[in-house]
């Protein structure tokens, strides 16, 4: 048998309450050789086997123990190291989470700038469509005030020409003529529809040339 085999058989028979002799008896009635294979059991191998291997075990746990112990160090380190990276994650979470606030904050912002803009474009478009109404009526209005001081001033030609070398002008259904008496009887000659004066003069010669 080998040793851990004796051991374990040691520790059953001591399991039963036997006394180490008794334990020593019945590996020899087994014929059961000792570790060094010389001699016979008696209580005091096997009490020393035992002691030893208890020793043994209890070296075996208080190696164990320290490494468990140094395996709570390194793991109590460990788990403060997640917990300071789970703090700084959670500050760049909060980060995260502010930029997102102030992006759709941004983004808010923009979507009623965006319809502002269209609201005065629209408005742009509609104040261009007045302003071009207004410069169409200034310059109907305008055509208008020409076409009334071009009449006002032929009306004051037309006034200060009332007659030309001794000749009256007067009309009659829109349209000028020279009126003079001569020799008891009244002559007249056709202008047309506006007055001028030379022209006035040269059909005035014509005319009395004819006579």
């Amino acid at each position: 048998m080998s040793r851990n085999d004796i051991i374990k058989e040691i520790q059953q028979l001591r399991n039963q309450k036997l006394s180490y002799q008794k334990v020593a008896d019945s590996l020899n009635e087994r014929k059961i050789s000792t570790l060094s294979g010389r001699g016979k059991w008696n209580k005091n191998t096997v009490s020393r086997l035992i002691s030893h291997n208890n020793d043994k075990i209890k070296a075996s746990e208080k190696k164990s123990l320290i490494k468990v112990k140094q395996n709570k160090k390194t793991l109590i380190k460990e788990l403060e190291e997640v917990k300071q990276q789970n703090v700084e994650l959670y500050k760049q979470l909060n980060k995260v989470k502010q930029k997102n606030k102030t992006l759709k904050e941004v983004k808010h912002h923009k979507e009623r700038l965006d319809k502002d803009l269209i609201s005065v474009k629209q408005l742009n478009s509609e104040l261009e469509n007045e302003l071009n109404k207004v410069k169409q009526t200034n310059t109907e209005l305008q055509e208008k005030l020409n076409r009334v001081k071009q009449i006002d001033q032929q009306k004051s030609t037309d006034q200060e020409k009332k007659n030309v070398d001794g000749w009256s002008i007067q009309k009659s259904g829109g349209y000028y003529r020279l009126f003079k008496k001569i020799a008891g009887k009244v002559h007249g000659i056709y202008l047309g529809k506006t007055i001028n004066e030379e022209i006035a003069k040269k059909k005035i010669l014509r005319y009395i040339q004819g006579l």
